[in-house]
């Protein structure tokens, strides 16, 4: 799946105070997260051994979880879509369970809370020399060279209809138009306990679960675009590149991952 990228010289770009979290998993526990700045190198690393890297990367039950060892945590895609909008590259977390807080399904609690505990640090990000395409079942992503990191993302799902958005992704605008775009996906009984304690109603669309009120407009559109930020935040350094998205999804997203990776060794 590709070796480490080489190290760069760059201060941590980290949380100047520690914080804590308290939420829900979806089967409905109760979970604990810590929060703690980094130094320079250490990546986001869960429970002391867990590094937030395509290599430990998987995908199952819709959702992108990391697995080394005996050391296991899923739903980390709202956390690291946090990280990389707004633009850390280093924490230290600790979680007392195997699935992060699901919250309200968006990124929104998590960057907050990050801008909250304060930024501090600089790095080198990796810009993008030669373009990069992969293409799934009815999903495409294309990768080009840019100075800065833009996304653009077209759905186009029975459930809900033709959807566009796209944003260059700064920490401002991941603040105000991405991280608060909430999850929809295929209805499951074993979401009710986690159904029950959301402060919205929902809807069901043809088996697909969505916020019955949206926040904004194409709001199921931005929150693809929120997990395929998450998911480049396991490539291992901030992106410069513009991308174009066609019903990405998780498995999609760490293939294109994985082909950046090997574009930067």
């Amino acid at each position: 799946m590709g070796a480490a990228l080489a190290p760069v010289w760059r201060k941590p770009v980290t949380i100047r105070k520690k914080f804590t979290i308290c939420g829900w998993t979806r089967p409905g526990l109760p979970v604990r997260m810590e929060f703690s700045p980094a130094p320079a190198g250490t990546g986001i690393v869960l429970n002391s051994e867990l590094r937030a890297d395509i290599r430990h990367a998987r995908v199952k039950n819709h959702t992108t979880v990391l697995i080394r060892n005996r050391c296991r945590v899923s739903l980390v895609e709202h956390l690291l879509a946090a990280c990389a909008g707004m633009g850390i590259t280093d924490l230290q977390l600790t979680i007392d369970r195997d699935e992060l807080p699901f919250n309200d399904g968006s990124s929104l609690l998590f960057a907050r809370q990050l801008k909250n505990a304060g930024i501090t640090g600089r790095t080198e990000p990796f810009y993008l020399a030669t373009p990069v395409a992969v293409a799934g079942t009815r999903s495409l992503i294309i990768a080009l060279p840019a100075p800065h990191l833009k996304i653009s993302c077209l759905i186009d799902y029975p459930q809900t209809g033709p959807q566009f958005f796209s944003t260059v992704i700064t920490p401002e605008r991941f603040l105000r138009e991405i991280a608060p775009a909430r999850t929809f996906g295929p209805a499951d009984p074993a979401l009710k306990p986690l159904l029950d304690r959301l402060p919205f109603r929902v809807k069901m669309v043809d088996g697909w679960l969505f916020p019955a009120e949206p926040r904004f407009r194409a709001e199921p559109c931005r929150h693809k675009i929120l997990d395929l930020l998450g998911d480049l935040a396991l490539f291992g350094r901030p992106l410069r590149a513009e991308l174009f998205a066609y019903n990405p999804g998780h498995r999609l997203n760490l293939k294109l991952v994985r082909q950046l990776r090997k574009e930067a060794v």
